[in-house]
């Protein structure tokens, strides 16, 4: 068994969907556990490669492509480094581009739904800096690292700005073994854009897949409590994190959150585009020119 491809994000730009959409492939193995967390943690990183098998892919079988879609792996490059180390030039590396404004928009959102945000948009923007840099430690979180949680869930720009992770895989990577797709086009012209990924990654198109799923949705909370029992440190919560397997726990989760999440209303879901212009401007206009001139993508339509 070897690792073939990982979509490496990012976060919220159809990462879930997408592995809906390939884990309906007869002949791609994907964990259950769309973010089988591994190469992103210290603890479960130095477990070895024999228990991130054991952990998340125990239910493979003779499957010809394996891959692993893990938007925290965009957080660091450490995390590329160690694909790289263990895998080498022949591992292929998907990274889903989304206009950066709106990413850092339903990130914050996501975190506001989990309570883990209390803070406006605008605050929570200007505060990010100050969080990245004077990291807190947090009980009961995936890792004891410092500072991985502030990433993770409070990065709004920091995991919006992409040239300094498609620089690195271009630096680490063969570049035809680098995939780069616009969230955009994704959902635009579904069908050709699944073809095309199918086509990188060495695999026919299959009729099994569904094209329609829509996964992940913006959401907000029936009940704060029942949320706050899902993602905030409690005994409960500790209790079952020692019982149950890695698939167990990510079932249980999943399950609590589907059943207490209702859609977010259209109106919260959108910024003005005054707003979201200026937004843009301030925190992203170097970065994503950058991206131009290094990929030759052309995003205008970031900038409308």
């Amino acid at each position: 068994m070897k690792l073939n491809f990982v979509c490496i994000g990012a976060q919220k730009a159809g990462t879930t969907t997408l592995h809906d959409i390939l884990n309906s492939h007869p002949e791609i193995y994907l964990p259950t556990n769309k973010e089988a967390l591994f190469f992103d943690i210290n603890e479960r990183y130095e477990k070895g490669l024999g228990w991130f098998y054991q952990t998340f892919f125990e239910t493979y079988n003779q499957e010809k492509s394996i891959g692993n879609i893990n938007p925290n792996l965009q957080l660091q490059n450490r995390s590329l480094e160690r694909l790289h180390a263990l895998f080498g030039n022949e591992l292929k590396v998907v990274f889903i581009l989304r206009d950066p404004v709106k990413r850092a928009y339903s990130h914050y959102l996501m975190s506001k739904r989990r309570g883990y945000e209390k803070l406006s948009f605008i605050g929570a923007l200007q505060a990010e800096k100050e969080r990245l840099i004077s990291p807190v430690i947090r009980n009961n979180y995936v890792t004891k690292e410092l500072g991985h949680y502030e990433m993770n869930h409070f990065g709004y720009c920091f995991r919006s700005r992409y040239f300094d992770t498609i620089k690195y895989l271009f630096e680490t990577f063969p570049r035809e073994n680098i995939h780069l797709i616009l969230f955009e086009e994704l959902f635009k012209n579904k069908r050709a854009k699944i073809e095309e990924l199918l086509e990188f990654l060495s695999l026919p198109y299959s009729d099994q897949m569904n094209l329609e799923v829509q996964s992940n949705a913006a959401a907000e909370p029936r009940n704060e409590k029942l949320r706050d029992l899902v993602f905030q440190p409690n005994l409960l919560r500790s209790f079952f994190a020692n019982i149950l397997t890695e698939k167990q726990k990510a079932y249980f989760k999943k399950r609590l959150i589907n059943i207490n999440n209702k859609p977010l209303d259209i109106n919260d879901k959108k910024l003005e585009t005054d707003e979201r212009l200026k937004i843009f401007e301030k925190y992203f206009s170097e970065d994503v020119a950058k991206i131009e001139n290094l990929t030759g993508l052309d995003l205008k339509n970031w900038r409308k």
